[in-house]
């Protein structure tokens, strides 16, 4: 589908990037080899990674900030990616929504401490499609925004009344999540799913929605999780569906085609940080259907951009233009696929 602009809404968040030596258990001590400051949250990561893959259509944000140092950090990173920040409101008296990113420096692998400050103050009524440039809406994180998180005296949430007016002013809907404890996941996400055009997903985030478990030895099992794909297109989301894991990913179509996509097969010398890789994935995934290339081109930019990521300890900061992407992939390989 050519696209003509997209919109983001939701959580824009400042990470606060901390290398550790070690995940210490509770009460003990882990020391912190260095700390960064970026941009992150599902609303900002797919308007940098669009921009840098090489999108040229207008990008947009809508959401709050607090009135702070963080804040202006933020519209500076957006605007330098050439992202449109009017609709990105300062809230007075609170801070701007952070998260501290624990990175264990030997592995990558991270955990994540969240400060929703302003981030909660967003909801629904910040949301007006009205006439509105844009063709594509994307939101993400449903369970960590309490403004858009509750309900009205209708039993609907704040996401389920902003994707319905995005759906109502003809936009196209896509939406990320954040893996947080199930029920309440499920909670918030369910009655979304119906006013969603896609959804692109961690294959847990897949298992809690569908109730279908993607690794029941440890192992993802690919058929299950394409299982959880119909279960998701059973519940709603109409067009395009992606699910991704370490090992690879899947995307179902509107005709309910499946295409499976192994992973690079990157050194772990290279691996910096995985922080950014799910929303890469996503970007990727999303950046190739929005320019109408074939799904089977689109994952394989999804897995290739997933494993730039890998470079930054950032969540954005290593993105190339999208045919270095690929030419980056194809240099290292892809592991084997079942």
């Amino acid at each position: 589908m050519p696209c003509r602009g997209l919109i983001s809404g939701g959580s824009v968040v400042t990470d606060i990037i901390k290398m550790i030596a070690r995940s210490p258990p509770q009460d003990e001590t882990s020391v912190v080899r260095s700390i960064k400051r970026w941009g992150g949250g599902p609303a900002l990561n797919i308007l940098l990674n669009l921009r840098n893959l090489g999108a040229e259509y207008p990008l947009a944000t809508i959401g709050t900030t607090g009135d702070d140092d963080h804040g202006d950090f933020l519209r500076s990173l957006l605007n330098n990616h050439d992202v449109n920040t009017d609709r990105l409101i300062t809230i007075p008296g609170q801070p701007s929504a952070q998260v501290d990113v624990m990175t264990v420096e030997a592995t990558g692998r991270r955990t994540f401490f969240y400060l929703p400050g302003a981030a909660d103050m967003t909801t629904a009524d910040l949301f007006d499609f009205t006439d509105t440039p844009f063709d594509v809406f994307h939101t993400g994180a449903p369970g960590l925004m309490a403004g858009l998180d509750r309900r009205d005296a209708n039993g609907d949430n704040g996401f389920v009344n902003t994707l319905r007016k995005a759906k109502q002013a003809g936009l196209f809907t896509n939406m990320e999540l954040a893996t947080i404890e199930p029920d309440h996941l499920c909670e918030v996400t369910l009655p979304c799913l119906a006013l969603l055009d896609s959804i692109i997903i961690n294959e847990h985030e897949a298992g809690m929605l569908a109730g279908i478990d993607p690794r029941p030895n440890g192992k993802v099992d690919w058929d299950r999780v394409e299982d959880a794909a119909r279960r998701l297109r059973d519940l709603g989301v109409s067009t395009l569906i992606g699910i991704h894991f370490p090992e690879g990913g899947i995307a179902m179509d509107k005709e309910g085609c499946f295409f499976r996509q192994s992973s690079v097969a990157m050194p772990e010398n290279e691996i910096i940080s995985a922080v950014g890789a799910g929303d890469a994935f996503a970007s990727g995934l999303m950046f190739g259907f929005l320019d109408g290339w074939e799904t089977a081109r689109s994952m394989r930019l999804a897995v290739a951009n997933a494993a730039v990521s890998l470079l930054s300890d950032t969540t954005t900061g290593s993105i190339k233009p999208w045919r270095d992407a690929l030419d980056f992939a194809d240099a290292r390989g892809f592991r084997s696929q079942p």
